[in-house]
């Protein structure tokens, strides 16, 4: 029974780490001074929360919860906006940190 729950405990930080991966991605380029904004920035997160009802197995409510908030607060972004709005970019960079400061236990270890 135990290695059956550490089993399914290591599959689920591995799937948040999955969908964590291109939030931290994100916080990297629009930290940076001078970011460059590349289509794939974004579409990757996109790909990652569409699959998330697929590989969420085990329906854990934390990985739901993460992938349902990642797409109300990043969902309606596009490239062209972190290209072109300053502003834009400052409240992304603010949101995608709120978002690994309340999920961001990245395989077993925190990233911000």
């Amino acid at each position: 029974m135990w290695c059956t729950a550490t089993a399914r405990f290591s599959n689920v930080q591995r799937r948040r780490g999955v969908v964590l991966h291109p939030i931290h991605h994100l916080v990297e380029v629009l930290s940076r001074d001078k970011p460059k904004f590349h289509e794939t920035l974004l579409s990757s997160l996109t790909g990652i929360l569409d699959l998330v009802p697929a590989f969420n197995l085990t329906n854990n409510m934390e990985l739901t919860r993460l992938a349902t908030t990642a797409r109300e607060t990043l969902g309606g972004i596009t490239v062209d906006q972190l290209r072109s709005d300053p502003d834009m970019r400052k409240k992304t960079l603010q949101d995608a940190q709120a978002l690994l400061a309340t999920f961001g236990s990245f395989s077993g270890r925190r990233i911000l």
